[in-house]
């Protein structure tokens, strides 16, 4: 009597729940505030919540009123728990990671405003009516479901790292979804069924059709729909859609499989970048830092996952994608589409198809990539047209050196890459068929330039390599080993050689510095140079140039073939044409990379007109030297200065010279003479001195000659000279005489001899000052 007056009037909740907790080890904890009975509604409870054994602060289901009303009271010991259950604006979290040991990762998704109502039969329970709110989404339940055999809880297969993570990402999508503003909520029909299996376990089945506008992060979308089923602890998405306010359309299918921890997915999108990311539960932007993406526009593609595993969730991959307005590192491309097919440790990516820069520079790109992660196979095949510094931020830095060195005026150049390694163990092969049009490399232009370059562990080949402009050509072929220590190359070149010398290096041109090439240049060359061993170095070829100047020589025409044997360089049969004249020469130089560098001349040149020589030279008609010019010329010595010495103390030689047919007191060097003799006698200073000879030695710093003779009509003159290289001081002492040989000559010889005695002559000073000082000449030959 006491009991059943307890149960009308209202059993106060902590008297149940200290019962409960007497009752026994319960998966779960319950706490009510009132629990009371009515003969025609039944158990009534008010304020009910239930709580896991891991976590008593946060409960797991919460409800204003439970109602359960049994079929029959007096057979309820009997007929078990049939009846009629109903909840009222109850709340309950499904936490996947409720058995995990981490709190920290556990995922818990919330169901609100929940309205059911259940009736319970034997073997069956029946859901007629239930609603309720699930991250903004509007919930509509029907169907029923077996009444599980009674049998001992297991643990549920949600325990793996893998599946934490897939916990993880349903919350985030979840919590994605409660950012959308929903003019109205989209209803979800929620159906619940059996399997036939003998387990009986649950099927639910979601769809949601929903069209009308709603906002997520500033973006519109008008239309969702969903078809989802679970069965066997997996869940299968039939059918999946979103669609932007302009009828651009994410849509896709996917499967979690969470006993067998696997999954499989297909993403179809159309979707703007903005909307794509503003649909993505994480943050789209360091993902794409990771990758060195960066996109500004349009991302469509289709993409398919799986069937993978949770541990290896990239383990099969196939789509195609098709990006507009983005940059890869610095790189930026109009359009870029490629197909990706990727199963284990391979990934190819094929049909690459891509619209390079922008505006009148923009190009193309298209080829494939396949990459093995495990064998460390690499293929790939690339060609296209458009500007290397479009590209730069790919390629390696010291790559991105030569690469600035070029600049390309014309059309995008056209190249073919192949870049190729076996496995890990091999070393990288990469080719590059090369073709541009109007370009400049170091200051040299070319109009076009066409190469194949491969690049491999024997090293760097350039072959095939063709430079032209106008008739000018470079061509030929050359390697480097790996480490660039030695060179292997065969070229021709009829290229203006000045342009030439700076794609070699600056050394070269500070050595050429001297010469000045005016005309044509053609070489041949072929061999090898060692930069490490320079003794290894073996070299030959020829060369040829028009209108070439040196110091005061110009060369119609110059040539010769070379032999470079180690460090020992040989022209053995130099010739050029100075005017009409003809020069041949044999140069030896050896030890060029040394201190020691030294060389051996053995010189002839003959009939060479001065006047012409030296107007060419000086680019003036206004010159006072004339004449046949001839020399012969042995020396040798040193290259350079050496610590202690100055190469002009080193140089050792003889030689000898003769002009003939000149008119030799017109040039500055002798003026000062011509004005001596003219005083002596009124008209000798303008006498015609056609022929000189001398023969010369070289050494200890300067050059001398004992045997000077300049021989005119009138007179004759005779002596000797030296000149001091280092402080270019010039000396000589030369004696006159009148007239020539002959029977004139010795009756003149008679009545002039005291003043052919007396004409004797000092040369001193520098060939830009000369001084000339006349010895014992009487002072009335002056007027005085």
């Amino acid at each position: 009597m006491c009991i059943g007056f307890l149960l009308l009037m209202g059993v106060p909740g902590s008297w149940i729940t200290a019962g409960l907790e007497r009752w026994g080890d319960l998966p779960v904890r319950v706490e009510l505030a009132e629990l009371s009975y009515h003969p025609l509604r039944g158990i009534h409870i008010r304020k009910v919540e239930m709580y896991t054994p891991r976590d008593l602060v946060t409960p797991i289901f919460q409800a204003d009123e439970v109602t359960y009303s049994p079929r029959r009271l007096r057979k309820f010991w009997r007929d078990g728990w049939r009846g009629s259950l109903e909840v009222v604006n109850a709340r309950a979290q499904t936490e996947l990671g409720m058995w995990a040991d981490d709190l920290h990762t556990r995922q818990l998704f919330t169901f609100d405003r929940i309205h059911a109502r259940f009736l319970i039969e034997k073997e069956r329970v029946l859901i007629p009516a239930g609603t309720g709110l699930l991250a903004g989404l509007e919930l509509k339940l029907t169907g029923e479901v077996a009444k599980p055999e009674t049998r001992e809880m297991e643990r549920p297969p949600l325990d793996s790292e893998d599946t934490k993570k897939m916990a993880q990402n349903l919350a985030m999508i979840l919590e994605s979804m409660e950012a959308f503003e929903f003019e109205t909520p989209p209803e979800v029909e929620v159906l619940l069924g059996n399997s036939d299996g003998e387990d009986h376990g649950v099927i639910v089945e979601l769809r949601v059709d929903h069209r009308e506008t709603a906002t997520h992060r500033g973006f519109r979308f008008e239309a969702f729909k969903l078809s989802a089923r679970y069965q066997d602890a997996a869940w299968t998405v039939d059918e999946f859609l979103i669609r932007e306010n302009d009828q651009r359309e994410l849509s896709g299918k996917a499967n979690v499989d969470f006993e067998k921890e696997r999954f499989s997915l297909e993403l179809d999108n159309q979707l703007r970048r903005y909307a794509l990311e503003a649909l993505c539960p994480f943050p789209l932007r360091p993902f794409l830092d990771r990758l060195q993406l960066r996109l500004e526009d349009q991302v469509d593609f289709q993409l398919r996952l799986g069937p993978n595993s949770f541990a290896s969730p990239a383990e099969r991959v196939s789509g195609r994608f098709l990006v507009r307005n983005g940059f890869y590192r610095d790189a930026f491309f109009q359009e870029l589409g490629l197909s990706v097919e990727r199963n284990g440790s391979r990934m190819e990516l094929r049909d690459i198809q891509g619209q390079v820069g922008q505006g009148d520079g923009a190009g193309r790109v298209e080829g494939f990539v396949l990459l093995d992660f495990d064998t460390g196979e690499i293929d790939m095949e690339l060609k296209g047209a458009f500007y290397p510094d479009m590209a730069m931020s790919l390629v390696p830095a010291y790559a991105e050196g030569v690469l600035r060195e070029w600049e390309f005026r014309g059309k995008p150049p056209e190249f073919e890459v192949d870049l190729s390694k076996g496995s890990k163990s091999n070393s990288l092969l990469f080719t590059i068929d090369f073709d541009a049009e109007d370009l400049l490399w170091k200051g040299t232009q070319f109009h076009t330039v066409q190469a194949w370059v491969e690049y491999g562990e024997e090293g760097l080949i350039i072959r095939d390599l063709l430079a032209s402009r106008g008739d000018e050509r470079l061509q030929g072929w050359l390697s480097l080993t790996p480490d660039f220590s030695r060179t292997t190359l065969e070229l021709s070149s009829s290229f203006h050689l000045p342009d030439l010398l700076p794609l070699v290096g600056e050394g070269v041109v500070e050595f050429a510095r001297p010469v000045r090439f005016k005309g044509s240049s053609r070489f041949d060359v072929k061999g090898r140079l060692d930069f490490k061993q320079p003794d290894q170095n073996e070299l030959h070829g020829n060369a040829i140039f028009t209108d070439v100047v040196y110091e005061w020589l110009l060369f119609d025409e110059i040539g010769s073939s070379f032999h470079l044997e180690g460090e020992t360089l040989t022209l053995p049969d130099l010739k050029g044409k100075l005017v009409d004249g003809e020069l041949e020469a044999v140069i030896t130089a050896t030890d060029l990379l040394s201190e020691e560098a030294a060389f051996d001349l053995d010189l002839r040149m003959g009939q060479v007109d001065l006047f012409e020589v030296i107007t060419k030279a000086t680019d003036t008609e206004d010159t006072p030297y004339s004449g046949q010019l001839g020399l012969r010329l042995e020396l040798q010595g040193a290259l350079k200065d050496r610590e202690t010495v100055s190469r002009f103390d080193t140089l050792e030689g003889n030689g000898g010279i003769t002009i003939e047919e000149g008119t030799l007191f017109r040039i500055p060097l002798l003026l000062g003479l011509s004005e001596v003799l003219n005083k002596v006698v009124r008209g000798f200073g303008y006498a015609s001195q056609g022929d000189f000879t001398a023969d010369f030695e070289i050494g200890e710093g300067h050059i001398s000659s004992k045997s000077l003779f300049l021989k005119g009509n009138l007179l004759s003159i005779g002596g000797d000279g030296w000149y001091r290289f280092h402080d270019q001081r010039i000396g000589a002492s030369i004696t006159v005489q009148l007239l020539s040989e002959g029977i004139l000559s010795d009756a003149l010889k008679v009545v002039l001899w005291p003043i052919r005695k007396l004409i004797e002559v000092q040369l001193r000073g520098t060939l830009e000052q000369p001084e000339w000082q006349p010895r014992n000449l009487p002072r009335e030959l002056f007027g005085k």
